[in-house]
């Protein structure tokens, strides 16, 4: 008798008051509770054939000579204007096309530095002796 009660004062208050605010609401039972799911987006897989997703297919864009990543190891000391600076981050091998070598540093341009994006930055010799960057020369015969 007393859940019929309760039920049809539920009624009557939400008809008098459709809208309560959140001041008036001190309980709502567990049978009248609703829980709103929003759909959550799937995780993008980025596509490694768009260059801004891909290191060296940017760098291919600026040398289309160039070799396969298998076969591209460092044999320079120093960084080259068009040569690519070569750095390891955590074990995964990152390239970048030398676009200015400056007494503060070399201006590099790359994709996917930051995942997805393309730009240029500019590697300080301290930065670059930091990680132990390596230099590619694209135009030796090695």
């Amino acid at each position: 008798m007393n859940n019929l009660l309760f039920s049809i004062g539920t009624i009557l208050i939400q008809t008098l008051n459709p809208v309560p605010t959140i001041n008036e609401i001190t309980h709502i039972p567990v049978a009248h509770a609703q829980v709103i799911e929003q759909p959550l987006e799937a995780p993008t897989v980025p596509d490694i054939n768009r260059m801004e997703n891909n290191c060296y297919l940017y760098i291919k864009s600026k040398i289309p000579t160039l070799k396969p990543t298998k076969d591209i190891k460092p044999n320079s000391v120093y960084p080259n204007l068009n040569g690519l600076t070569i750095i390891n981050y955590d074990g995964v091998i990152h390239y970048m096309f030398n676009e200015e070598v400056k007494e503060l540093g070399i201006w590099i341009s790359e994709c996917n530095y930051e995942a997805g994006k393309c730009g240029k930055r500019l590697l300080t010799w301290q930065y670059l002796k930091d990680r132990k960057a390596e230099f590619y020369r694209p135009d030796t015969m090695d």
